[in-house]
């Protein structure tokens, strides 16, 4: 398997030429930790100044408090409402909140997860849900909700062990299928 994924020299120079509008909203699930918030550093690297970033608890770990406080020093707007993205109603609140109060949307990524870990014969119809509210129906809630809104992009992480399994994880593989 290789490294890196093969690119064409034109795919390369507007992967390194990316540059965000400063004047847009961008939106990550999961966007208080892992990932989700590695993403959200990312997206400022790329000129983003005005981020959402969403989590089931909002803003209480304290690495998400300092990395919060960190983007706000560097001139970001960063607004992080506790948000479930499985639940449509919590879903459609926030995206109108936003409305009123934030720059136009313009992406989003979707990054959100939960690990429910465990043998598939151990796994409960609660721990399978869980995983796939997170995820699957995250996903749809947020097509649904913005299904007419003119994004630039909606990106959804998905996770190699689709492709290369993780005994345990059968939950989670099959939330990002």
């Amino acid at each position: 398997i290789p490294e890196t994924l093969p690119v064409t020299p034109e795919e390369q120079t507007k992967i390194e030429t990316l540059k965000l509008n400063p004047n847009a909203n961008y939106l990550v699930t999961g966007g208080m930790s892992g990932f989700g918030l590695q993403t959200a550093k990312w997206l400022v690297d790329k000129g983003a100044k005005h981020l959402t970033l969403l989590g089931r608890k909002g803003l209480v770990s304290e690495t998400a408090i300092n990395s919060v406080e960190t983007l706000r020093k560097a001139g970001v707007i960063v607004h992080t409402p506790a948000c479930d993205i499985g639940d449509k109603q919590q879903v459609e609140e926030v995206f109108k909140v936003l409305s009123e109060t934030a720059p136009p949307l313009k992406g989003i990524i979707h990054a959100a997860a939960i690990f429910e870990d465990g043998l598939l014969r151990n796994l409960t119809t609660e721990r399978m849900e869980s995983v796939l509210s997170a995820k699957a129906l995250g996903a749809w809630n947020i097509h649904e909700v913005l299904e007419d809104h003119d994004l630039n992009f909606f990106v959804m992480y998905s996770s190699a062990t689709t492709l290369f399994g993780n005994p345990g994880q059968g939950n989670y593989v099959a939330a990002n299928y």
